[in-house]
């Protein structure tokens, strides 16, 4: 038997020996799955069925390869799953082992850039109560632990002003040392075990391919583990679709500003020419805007150019062209290339000009995060103008004028992606169709040397019970969402949620795929049953799903980020409500 292996296996004998412990089959072959695929240098896909313990069948196998110096990625598709594998789950599978002098590997948690606070931010507020009390409080500094002290719509949205922008001056900041998002990256690159989500892993390969490995978010590791992974694709085409608008110019004035904000990069040879680049983007942008204006004046909705032209064929596609897009597209698009393609040879003269010197002082990173945002502002413009791979570019203007780059079939480059990179390990509770993985291989590019559809681990027949309403019940909904036709559907699926909640005591957890459709059926129900109802907000995912599992009684409307991965135990979960 192979070390690993008996590792593996002592740590999931200790776990079967504790109290209140249920032995889950699904979950140990799980982890030895994983285990022979770290050993091996093997990717496997392994669909384990709600309940099987997935959480701790990814970390027992890591953080056994980690006890050998080895350094494993776990990531999930959505933050509330992550931060359970590092808040609960780590802590449990920490102790099923014997560490070398009682000293664990190391392990972190890390999200996206923007998801933690500035703490030259907080400084510029410091005086103001939610700013003094987040600091007093946070851990880690993310968004998540922001929104559960900020309970007021006034404090929430001081989230914004806070968040650490896309680029920053880096080492040469005051706070550089103390920086929430420094500090978290810094402790990825060293730790053996590092729990993330599918975007960071992913910007972290996209990172590798775009500097031929140069550079890189996460360090160097042997393995990754990819939770809930039927979403990966869904990961891979929201990183790499984009949407342009005013907004996003405006922001980068907000950027480059923050980011040059420093008088010591205008030294020696940079003295002058910083002011000069600077002025000459202002001017770059200032021009992209008004060829935005003019664009808004004539712009219809719908798609405006396709790859590859087959596309075309497809009715839903066909249907969606517009016959004719106004030149305004093209000179709007033009411009803005113009604009972030001088400030990107510009920041290169500049670090060139800079000289050896550079790397010490720290402003070498400065100028690389600043070329790492702009060439990718940059990469996704030229692809509206020009689609490539199975991609296309539209037109919305609702709520504002946007135009937009989505990416279709990312198999093929998420393909080649993985196989530059280490060897994964990739789970879900459900990944198979008719009991293949073809499918998953198709969407995700991942060819797997392992795989295995684990049986259920719940009885559905004698222990669950499915309710689906009449055909005549519910309008349908695809014809229902205009302002008229609005209120008769709400209705109806209010008045069914209602009955459900009614039925079972509450207790229920209710998934909508609309935002907008949550609210206006939340208003419904709220008025009518005495049950205890809670609604997510825009960025409370964390603290409502806390008051969920404390309170038995209440019922969850929720979207997204509670599809997958949420987890709450005993009576507080009886009833999912699936709103399609």
């Amino acid at each position: 038997m192979s070390r690993l292996r008996e590792e593996v296996q002592g740590a999931l004998r200790r776990l079967s020996e504790r109290h209140g412990f249920q032995r889950r089959p699904g979950q140990e072959q799980a982890a030895l799955i994983i285990a022979d695929a770290i050993e091996g240098a093997a990717r496997a896909t392994i669909e384990a069925p709600t309940g099987s313990g997935k959480s701790l069948a990814a970390l027992i196998p890591a953080l056994a390869h980690a006890k050998s110096g080895g350094r494993v990625v776990i990531a999930t598709f959505t933050n509330i799953l992550a931060e359970q594998y590092w808040r609960k789950d780590l802590p449990i599978a920490m102790g099923l082992f014997d560490w070398p002098e009682d000293e664990p590997p190391k392990a972190t948690y890390l999200v996206g850039r923007t998801r933690y606070a500035c703490r030259l931010e907080l400084e510029r507020r410091a005086g103001t109560a939610i700013a003094e009390r987040f600091l007093d409080k946070a851990e880690n500094g993310t968004d998540s632990e922001f929104f559960s002290i900020a309970q007021r719509w006034q404090d929430r949205r001081l989230w914004r002003e806070i968040a650490v922008p896309p680029a920053c001056q880096g080492r040469k900041c005051t706070h550089y040392r103390d920086c929430f998002f420094y500090r978290a990256r810094s402790a990825a690159r060293s730790a053996k075990i590092v729990i993330t989500n599918h975007s960071v892993f992913l910007s972290d390969l996209l990172v590798r391919q775009s500097t031929q490995g140069r550079q890189d978010l996460l360090g160097p590791y042997d393995f990754a583990i990819l939770d809930e992974g039927h979403d990966f694709p869904q990961a891979a085409a929201s990183a790499m679709s984009y949407s342009l608008n005013q907004e996003v110019l405006r922001q980068s004035l907000e950027v480059v500003q923050r980011a040059l904000d420093d008088p010591s990069l205008q030294r020696g040879a940079l003295k002058g020419l910083i002011p000069l680049a600077h002025k000459r983007f202002r001017e770059g942008i200032r021009a992209a805007e008004e060829a935005y204006q003019r664009l808004g004046q004539v712009a219809e909705p719908g798609i405006v150019a396709v790859s590859p032209e087959e596309l075309l064929f497809d009715p839903r596609v066909g249907r969606s062209q517009l016959q004719s897009h106004p030149s305004a597209l093209a000179e709007f698009l033009d411009t803005v290339i113009a604009a972030y393609e001088g400030f990107f040879e510009a920041l290169q003269k500049l670090k060139s000009a800079r000289g050896a010197r550079s790397a010490e002082e720290g402003d070498d990173e400065v100028f690389d995060m600043l070329l790492m945002y702009v060439a990718e502002i940059l990469y996704q413009c030229k692809r509206m103008k020009e689609p490539d791979a199975v991609s296309l570019t539209y037109l919305d203007v609702e709520p504002r004028l946007s135009v937009n780059r989505e990416v279709i079939d990312v198999g093929e480059r998420l393909r080649a992606l993985l196989e530059e990179g280490p060897p994964c390990a990739v789970l879900a509770a459900t990944l198979t169709v008719d009991g293949s993985f073809q499918f998953l291989s198709q969407e995700s590019g991942i060819r797997a040397q392992f795989e295995e559809a684990l049986p259920p681990v719940f009885d559905f027949e004698r222990h669950a019970a499915l309710y689906v309403p009449s055909l005549d019940a519910i309008p349908d909904p695809s014809t229902s969402r205009d302002e008229d036709s609005a209120p008769l559907y709400y209705e109806a699926v209010a008045e069914q949620v209602q009955r459900i909640l009614q039925t079972v005591g509450g207790r229920s957890l209710v998934l909508f795929h609309s935002r907008k459709e949550m609210e206006a059926v939340y208003r419904i129900v709220e008025e009518r049953t005495s049950l205890p109802i809670l609604m997510q907000q825009s960025s409370d995912a964390r603290e409502v799903g806390e008051r969920f599992r404390r309170d038995i009684r209440a019922s969850l409307f929720a979207v997204r980020s509670f599809w997958t991965g949420f987890d709450a135990p005993g009576e507080t979960l009886s009833c999912v409500v699936l709103v399609r």
